[in-house]
């Protein structure tokens, strides 16, 4: 009774009944999960470097400017280097510092990979509707095109 309760849909390209989750990818341990998990350990690994940028973007400056030279030896002010900054943060307040805000960002990298991935599967991908079941541009002869576009712009007196 368990297996006819299962939901199944039939593709379109064979003949075989497949169960729905499998279609739609929502058993695919590996794959999806593997690349989430990626993507959340590559913005954890990120995030200091992040976060020093968003400190020099809002004008936080801990660092005095140094004095440096120019490639052609004219003497100026040289700002602190994003590893200086992340440097500067991890000898004042440690590790956890650095990684000061990184639950959202990681949050918030899951929830628009999550998100983008399940848009995806549900939109098209790459092939235009016309939302009536006519054949997109790209299926057209050019003649077809042609005539299509004359069609739609309502310059009926250029076709011949």
């Amino acid at each position: 009774m368990a297996a006819a309760s299962r939901t199944t849909i039939s593709s379109s390209s064979s003949d075989s009944a497949v169960p729905f989750a499998q279609e739609h990818h929502l058993l695919d341990p590996k794959g999806r999960w593997a690349q989430e998990a990626f993507r959340l350990g590559v913005a954890a690994a990120v995030h200091p470097f992040e976060y020093a940028k968003l400190l020099i973007q809002i004008g936080y400056e801990p660092i005095a400017p140094r004095p440096s030279r120019t490639f052609f030896g004219r003497p100026v002010l040289a700002l602190p280097s994003v590893f200086e900054y992340i440097g500067f943060i991890y000898k004042k307040k440690g590790l956890g510092g650095l990684y000061r805000g990184a639950t959202a960002r990681v949050c918030g990298s899951f929830i628009s990979g999550y998100v983008y991935n399940e848009v995806s599967e549900v939109l098209p991908y790459g092939h235009e509707t016309n939302g009536d079941d006519t054949p997109a541009p790209d299926d057209l002869s050019e003649e077809e095109r042609v005539l299509r576009f004359f069609q739609e712009t309502g310059d009926r007196k250029s076709v011949v």
